[in-house]
């Protein structure tokens, strides 16, 4: 949150340059420290507060490790819809608040945040708000604005374009994409190979809620 804020009001490098005197101080000079976890990060090239630490693991959106473990899993909301006496419900909330892929769990990763509120509401709608972020991706898709691949996506069809997992917090037209992905707003069907090599992913809108998120930026 505080990236984003720097972003979003003007003084990214400042905070650039602070957090990551802050992270080399904390991870790769300090003796006292055995090891750490960082989440809630994106890359860690030049321009990122993470460029100065060096022997991370990174594991992203696409990563195998610990996939079931970004989001609610479908078994364990299910479980939860019977529990509240919902279960009657669950193609309905499958709709609006699954559809995420972390590593191979395909399509079945929740939103913890939103099912947890629809337990407590039983009410389908938007609980997904984050206010900087969302107004920094509805600028971000106003001013960089592909219209046959967005339209595409709301029409809830799949576009085809590369992306780099290692992108910085600094998004422009060559990462939008990428940074849509990183952050929730595009889910991942499967990726294939080029002839050169070059990695391709399909990505789609996960579900109703981000749809009408996206469609409400717009």
């Amino acid at each position: 949150a505080p990236i984003r804020e720097a972003y979003w009001h003007g003084y990214w490098y400042e905070m650039v340059y602070f957090m990551s005197s802050l992270f080399l101080s904390t991870f790769k000079v300090n003796e006292y420290l055995e090891c750490s976890l960082i989440t809630g990060s994106t890359g860690r090239g030049f321009g990122s507060p993470l460029c100065d630490v060096n022997h991370l693991s990174i594991i992203t959106t696409s990563s195998k490790m610990y996939a079931n473990y970004f989001g609610f899993t479908e078994d364990e909301v299910f479980k939860a819809l019977d529990t509240w006496s919902l279960l009657n419900r669950k193609e309905e909330v499958k709709e609006w608040y699954g559809g995420f892929t972390f590593g191979e769990c395909n399509d079945s990763i929740y939103n913890p945040l939103s099912v947890v509120n629809f337990l407590n509401s039983g009410e389908l709608k938007i609980y997904r708000i984050d206010p900087t972020l969302d107004h920094l991706v509805g600028k971000l898709l106003r001013e960089i604005y592909y219209k046959d691949e967005i339209n595409s996506l709301l029409e809830k069809e799949i576009i085809s374009t590369e992306l780099d997992e290692e992108i910085i917090f600094n998004p422009n037209e060559s990462s939008l994409w990428s940074f849509l992905f990183a952050f929730g707003y595009l889910s991942m069907i499967d990726s294939y190979y080029k002839e050169d090599w070059t990695e391709i992913y399909r990505l789609k809108i996960p579900n109703q809620e981000t749809l009408l998120l996206l469609k409400s930026m717009l």
